[in-house]
């Protein structure tokens, strides 16, 4: 278990250190927003939220694979995916942390 809070942690800390998870947070909020607002959200003159949540799974099908392609090209770009498979932790671990993480 301590092997999935240590890759969990370094990859939190790796996203804040660098403007990427604060871009993706900025282009998810807005189009969540856009694609709530533009199907006529104030039309409906009810305080209800079922457009902004039946419009999540659209934008988790861009975001969640550029999130994990850009965890995995890092690993291999810095050099760093053999030294992660060499470490005394299991694969599921640094799946998990990774995938926590992201």
């Amino acid at each position: 278990m301590s092997g999935f809070k240590t890759v969990f942690k370094r990859e939190l800390k790796s996203y804040f250190a660098t403007p990427v998870a604060y871009v993706f947070l900025v282009c998810f909020l807005f189009f969540s927003g856009y694609l709530t607002f533009r199907q006529g959200f104030f039309l409906m003159r009810q305080a209800d939220m079922r457009l902004f949540f039946g419009n999540i799974p659209l934008l988790f099908i861009f975001v969640a694979p550029s999130i994990s392609m850009r965890l995995f090209s890092e690993e291999f770009k810095s050099g760093s995916f053999e030294l992660l498979l060499t470490l005394p932790i299991t694969v599921s671990a640094a799946v998990l942390g990774k995938f926590f993480a992201a």
